[in-house]
């Protein structure tokens, strides 16, 4: 049951991040069109920075799509992508907001705001798809301890055999 509702949550995050990294990729591609189209020169690092955007938009869409099939299929491979890139996110993100606010004096909090909303959104995102992974665990465990019980008490002898045996040598 619970892991039923997990699984339904991370298809939900898995495809609103689909979603966004879409609308950000036709975004990058209409600037970078109308960029090349315009009479000013391009430069080659503003390309260059755009056509990586994108692709960092592209791996986010595969992150989500392996979400998602982790989620559907309980495939523990594809959330353990998804779980090292977000806890990388948060990391980064922690480390960025420290080093800010060690670095930058105190009236420039305002730089804060998007960093904490980060971690925040990070966590909200990891707390799903980490008890997903969990309960994908426990299934897993409970199964092969179903299967292993089942294969002693099959392979078990019965014990009314051994003691027939002593009565035929009486």
């Amino acid at each position: 049951m619970t892991s039923e509702i997990l699984s339904k949550q991370c298809v939900i995050i898995g495809g609103f991040s689909i979603a966004l990294c879409l609308v950000f990729i036709i975004i990058e591609v209409q600037d970078l069109r109308s960029s090349l189209d315009s009479d000013e020169e391009y430069h080659s690092d503003q390309f260059q920075r755009k056509i990586i955007q994108i692709i960092e938009y592209a791996v986010g869409i595969l992150l989500s799509v392996s979400l998602i099939l982790g989620a559907i299929k309980k495939r523990l491979l594809f959330l353990t992508i998804w779980l090292l890139a977000a806890l990388a996110a948060t990391i980064f993100a922690a480390y960025l907001g420290i080093s800010m606010l060690l670095l930058v004096p105190m009236f420039g909090m305002e730089m804060l705001i998007p960093i904490l909303f980060v971690v925040g959104l990070t966590t909200i995102i990891l707390f799903p798809v980490c008890s997903l992974f969990k309960e994908i665990c426990l299934e897993i465990c409970r199964a092969r301890k179903q299967k292993k019980y089942d294969n002693e008490i099959m392979n078990e002898k019965p014990v009314f055999d051994t003691k027939m045996e002593v009565f035929k040598e009486v």
